[in-house]
């Protein structure tokens, strides 16, 4: 099943939207501000995001640069803004497709499944050396997907991306202000003790595989395997 994220802060739109995906048997999440989007956003993996420009808070645009600086999802612009200026900004911005308000539910179904269609003919394409291993651990970053001896592990977005920096680099010790800065690139208000309980649910979730060192009063660093 698919999993969609709509971001929306007209309640009347983010239901019709929301009912009418439900039937073509998507999995739903919804926001109604760009806030809430983006902490959405690092709880659960999405195949795709609609996303409204005009909305309270973080703007739709501002939103958009964020959630393409995080990872690789197609993005579908819905908007009351003046088309011709709202696609140039938000095209060159990374979003991949732009419907404007009012809209037709089904072209926009039908531009969401090909902005989904397209995006798993470029995972096809990257090459296998994209899927890092460190003992049992399998972390594809194509799929942002992590897996124990074959077991798929659910990780939230952060505890993805905290495991791929360290993984990438086993032995090397980062601070918890490094990791602070390259996982949450300031986004957030949050300081390093956010950092120590992603660690601590991260190494509750992979178990007796996870090989995380605490290096007192520094940071963490990956151990391989003896």
């Amino acid at each position: 099943m698919r999993k969609l994220l709509i971001v929306e802060d007209e309640n009347e739109i983010n239901k019709l939207i929301h009912d009418f995906f439900e039937l073509k048997e998507y999995e739903i999440k919804q926001a109604y501000s760009g806030t809430e989007a983006l902490l959405l956003f690092d709880q659960f993996q999405f195949d795709a995001i609609i996303l409204d420009l005009m909305l309270p808070g973080k703007d739709g645009e501002e939103v958009l640069r964020l959630l393409k600086a995080k990872r690789p999802i197609p993005v579908i612009i819905v908007s009351a803004k003046e088309r011709e200026i709202a696609t140039i900004t938000t095209l060159k911005l990374g979003a991949d497709d732009y419907v404007a308000k009012p809209f037709n539910l089904e072209e926009l179904y039908l531009r969401t499944e090909k902005a989904i269609a397209m995006y798993g003919k470029m995972s096809a394409a990257i090459p296998s050396a994209q899927v890092l291993s460190f003992g049992e651990i399998e972390l594809s970053e194509a799929e942002r997907t992590v897996k124990i001896t074959g077991k798929t592990i659910n990780l939230t977005s952060k505890e993805f991306d905290i495991l791929s920096l360290l993984i990438k680099a086993p032995n090397q010790v980062f601070t918890k202000e490094k990791i602070l800065e390259l996982v949450w690139q300031d986004e957030f208000e949050v300081d390093t003790n956010t950092v120590s309980v992603h660690v601590s649910n991260l190494r509750k979730k992979l178990g007796k595989s996870a090989g995380i060192k605490t290096i007192w009063g520094i940071g963490f660093k990956l151990e391989p395997p003896l």
